[in-house]
């Protein structure tokens, strides 16, 4: 492309959208009004699930194929915290035991 043929083209905005970056866009345009509307933790997992989405589609070939591995681990985590709920509860509570810090009357542990 010749400097002269740049230079008549005005630039332009691309049209089409795939259904994720449409997705992106909305969230992003109504997250204010969303914010007071829908539970944070709901949201901060459309985040995450999002961008996790990102990062194992399309899979990579090359030296980044190691990230959605390591997404889906820390997934299988955070799963299993949340099944495993009274395993969880003994570490913490072990921990706390071991740093020597006490949980008070009111401790958010005993839920």
């Amino acid at each position: 492309m010749t400097m002269e043929a740049s230079s008549t083209e005005s630039p332009h905005l691309r049209r089409g959208l795939h259904l994720w970056e449409a997705v992106g866009i909305s969230l992003a345009l109504m997250a204010h009004s969303m914010a007071a509307n829908i539970n944070p933790q709901f949201l901060a997992l459309i985040v995450i699930g999002y961008t996790l989405l990102r990062n194992v589609y399309p899979y990579p070939t090359d030296a980044t194929a190691w990230y959605p591995i390591i997404a889906a681990l820390w997934v299988a985590g955070i799963f299993l915290t949340f099944v495993r709920n009274a395993a969880t509860r003994r570490a913490g509570e072990r921990l706390m035991a071991e740093e020597g810090l006490a949980a008070g009357t009111g401790s958010r542990m005993r839920g």
